[in-house]
């Protein structure tokens, strides 16, 4: 999404700057259901859409539930 906008950083991104847990919170707040998969994602206990680990970006795959690499 982002390169098709020429945005610094894409949707899923921004919830990570922003926290994933606050911005769900925030949406419960206002009685926006977010997917059932981002609230499966936190209560697995994954934070975040993206990470890198050992110098390798890795983004959370809802498919098979856990990080996969870019």
């Amino acid at each position: 999404m982002k390169a098709g906008f020429g945005w610094e950083i894409g949707a899923f991104e921004s919830w990570d700057c922003l926290g994933v847990k606050n911005v769900v919170s925030e949406m419960l707040a206002n009685n926006i259901q977010p997917a059932n998969w981002v609230i499966k994602m936190l209560e697995s206990g994954n934070s975040t859409f993206y990470k890198t680990e050992n110098g390798v970006k890795k983004y959370y795959d809802i498919t098979n539930e856990k990080y996969q690499s870019i």
